[in-house]
């Protein structure tokens, strides 16, 4: 393949590292192997090497998008208000002993 300025193009790179996938999903490369652990998508292992299909982690993120209406995110605000206001007063309820 040739680009605009007629020089070859490398070919996307389709299997990537424990860390590459991390990078390209913005999560740790633990949190990508737990995910590995769970079956949230295969793996392809060469030898000792894990390297995940993109294809595979694109997939992923398409059947993980959330998509909510304006009417969904105003109902959940109160309800993620109270929540986070109960888990800060636990959180520093030692404050109000003194």
């Amino acid at each position: 393949m040739t680009g605009r300025s007629g020089k070859a193009e490398r070919p996307r790179k389709r299997l990537y590292s424990v860390v590459e996938a991390a990078e390209y999903l913005g999560r740790t490369p633990w949190a990508i192997r737990e995910m590995i652990w769970k079956k949230k998508f295969p793996a392809v292992r060469d030898g000792r090497r894990i390297l995940l299909d993109v294809e595979d982690l694109d997939r992923w993120i398409e059947a993980n998008k959330v998509v909510r209406t304006d009417d969904e995110i105003f109902e959940l605000e109160p309800a993620l208000a109270s929540a986070w206001a109960h888990a800060i007063q636990a959180r520093f309820s030692w404050l109000r002993r003194a």
